[in-house]
């Protein structure tokens, strides 16, 4: 933010409240103009006394994060499309993802824990299981490397069918994540930057969310035209968006084997 100060005429302020650390970023990096969207109470932070805001712009409370542009002050003033988010990744950096996968196999890249949510071992395994021995066979499995990766990998494959071998990914930077969900051929994961990831860069994306209101409405998933994905949501009301257990898994299931089986096919 200080090497920044300065430099910017707009910053677009998308975190959902007003916090010490976001406060002291914004002070410093001093844009010319600030605009907010939504910003939930807080009893020292909120909008009724913060005010380092040129323009507050709520969205509906059906709008997703990537939709608050079109409700923002641009929109007053200039035609924005609704648009899904895409991000194109360097030849280079698609070339050396490459060489983490096992030739000939179908990428399936596991992405079941987030900075705050986990999908439970046993849940992934269940959808593992699910798929056929003929197909297991077939399938590079690698799990994306975070904090505490290494005991959820030691778990997971406990609980997994003996055909099933999953590999832990390598420690990347966030570029070189990016090219490796870009170069996989299915993601699924829990509700967290993978899955969004997973869809910008057009692959089939499943999905596990706490079934929390606001969470599915902000964070829903938004995939490119004509690729398939799946939102699970969980089978109880969600206090918290980070509530990611207890998943009705039949069709979550079938979606899978279906987009396998469309690979293998390719």
């Amino acid at each position: 933010m200080w090497k920044q100060r300065g430099r910017w005429q707009v910053l677009l302020d998308m975190p959902d409240a007003f916090n010490t650390s976001t406060l002291i970023g914004d002070k410093l990096l001093s844009p010319q103009m600030t605009m907010i969207f939504y910003k939930k109470h807080k009893p020292y932070f909120n909008t009724g006394n913060i005010r380092n805001y040129d323009f507050h712009c709520p969205p509906p409370e059906s709008a997703c994060i990537a939709e608050f542009l079109q409700c923002s002050e641009f929109a007053k003033h200039f035609a924005i499309t609704p648009e899904a988010p895409c991000l194109n990744i360097p030849d280079s950096a698609k070339m050396q993802a490459q060489q983490y996968w096992q030739n000939g196999k179908i990428r399936l890249l596991l992405c079941p824990q987030g900075s705050q949510r986990q999908l439970p071992e046993q849940e992934l395994a269940d959808l593992l299981n699910g798929i056929p021995a003929d197909l297991c066979s077939r399938i590079d499995f690698m799990l994306g490397n975070t904090a505490g990766s290494g005991a959820y990998l030691n778990k997971l494959q406990s609980l997994c069918n003996k055909n099933i071998i999953i590999r832990l990914a390598p420690a990347l930077t966030l570029s070189g994540y990016i090219a490796l969900v870009g170069s996989c051929d299915i993601v699924v994961g829990v509700d967290s930057g993978s899955i969004h990831v997973g869809c910008a860069t057009a692959k089939p994306v499943l999905g596990f969310y706490a079934n929390h209101k606001g969470n599915l409405n902000r964070w829903r998933l938004m995939p490119q035209p004509g690729i398939p994905y799946l939102m699970v949501v969980s089978r109880r009301k969600c206090a918290s968006a980070n509530d990611t257990f207890d998943f009705p898994l039949e069709e979550a299931v079938i979606w899978l084997n279906k987009q396998i089986r469309k690979c293998n096919n390719c």
